[in-house]
C-alpha cells in the first residue's frame, strides 16, 4: 500500500516500482504474467528508464527466456552506447 502511495506522488520513479515489482515477486508470488503488464507499466511510465529495462531484462534471464532477455538488453545498449556489458549481454555472451 505505501508503494502505491509513492507511485501515486511519483510515477516515475524507477527505484518505486523496482520496489514494488520485487514485493510482487518476492512476497505475493504475483505471477509471471502479473510480473510483466507491471514492467511493461513502470516502462511506460518511467520513460523507459535504463533501470527498469536491465531488471527486466535480467528478470527474463532468471527465466530462462534468452532471446526476450537479449531484446532487452539491446534496448539498454542503445541507451548507453559505450557499456559493452550491455552489448555482450545483448548478443547472447
Amino acid at each position: 500500500e505505501n508503494i502505491d502511495k509513492a507511485l501515486a506522488l511519483n510515477r516515475f520513479s524507477p527505484d518505486d516500482w523496482l520496489s514494488k515489482i520485487s514485493l510482487e515477486k518476492d512476497h505475493f508470488a504475483a505471477s509471471n504474467d502479473d510480473l510483466q503488464k507491471l514492467y511493461e507499466e513502470a516502462l511506460q511510465k518511467t520513460n523507459n528508464n535504463l533501470t527498469i529495462i536491465v531488471s527486466y531484462a535480467t528478470w527474463y534471464e532468471q527465466r530462462g527466456l534468452q532471446d526476450a532477455a537479449r531484446q532487452w538488453w539491446k534496448k539498454a545498449a542503445e541507451q548507453d552506447p559505450e557499456n559493452n556489458w550491455y552489448k555482450q549481454k545483448a548478443l547472447g555472451q
